[in-house]
């Protein structure tokens, strides 16, 4: 996945939020608005941007008009998030508290809730009785209409492209033909989890209890499940033979999330 910007408080600008959803890249979306931080206003643009849904844009907020407080803050966290190498192993990770290098600033309640209600994320200091840490990034969603953090998408964007190269190289790079027969059609699920195993090293696919389509149980997943069998290619249509595609690769994938917070029970006996 790739990073570019939008730095425009213009809400009415209806062709660049357009623009938002039809690219492929992440848009860092740097904002000193003072209506973002207004609860009764619905035509900012952190607003309009989370009215549309937008999966791929993500917007950080910063006080109007102080000086002090970094306003590219966005591209900040977006330099965070590039530095994940998703071969290597437990290397994606959760914009969430990260620390920016930059000046935290010190959120009123309000402003907080009204951030929190609009999908756009800030950089602020925290308190804990009497403890305070300078600067944490807080709220780190994107303006998707599933509630998806920033590495929810970025994550699932690596995973598909991750996926198409493996399958890619399968068909085309071993320099010879993947025939249309189980062997051929082996190959295909091999890469598939090839990808699979990739990606529950990194940390972004884990453990989980789903219930398998196929017989209605129950089950424990490592993180994916490739549901295409072998034998599957001798239900190709005749159509897709004729055009020389493997049978479809059906995969359930589990990300494994990222923890943001916990609550605590505590019990005193006498």
């Amino acid at each position: 996945p790739k990073f570019t910007h939008c730095i425009s408080s213009a809400a009415s600008d209806v062709y660049k939020r357009q623009l938002l959803s039809a690219n492929g890249r992440f848009f860092c979306n740097c904002q000193d608005a003072v209506d973002i931080r207004d609860p009764s206003s619905t035509t900012d643009i952190a607003s309009l941007l989370t009215a549309q849904g937008t999966r791929r844009a993500f917007t950080t907020s910063r006080p109007n008009g102080i000086s002090g407080y970094n306003f590219y803050g966005a591209f900040a966290a977006a330099a965070v998030m590039s530095r994940v190498n998703f071969s290597a192993a437990n290397s994606t990770i959760t914009l969430e508290g990260k620390v920016l290098g930059i000046t935290g600033e010190d959120s009123q309640l309000t402003a907080y809730n009204a951030m929190e209600a609009k999908k756009a994320g800030f950089y602020t200091a925290i308190g804990l009785q009497g403890q305070s840490d300078s600067g944490r990034y807080k709220n780190s969603i994107t303006h998707s209409s599933f509630n998806e953090y920033i590495d929810d998408v970025f994550n699932l964007d690596g995973f598909v492209n991750a996926l198409r190269v493996e399958l890619y190289n399968a068909i085309y790079g071993a320099g010879r033909k993947a025939p249309l027969t189980p062997a051929g059609q082996q190959t295909a699920i091999a890469a598939a989890q090839s990808v699979g195993e990739t990606f529950i090293s990194n940390g972004y696919l884990g453990e989980r209890q789903y219930t398998d389509p196929r017989d209605g149980e129950t089950k424990l997943s490592r993180g994916y499940e490739v549901l295409t069998l072998p034998s599957d290619i001798y239900r190709l249509t005749d159509a897709d033979r004729a055009r020389r595609f493997l049978y479809p690769i059906e995969m359930l994938v589990f990300p494994a999330g990222a923890a943001h917070g916990v609550s605590v029970t505590v019990n005193v006996e006498k």
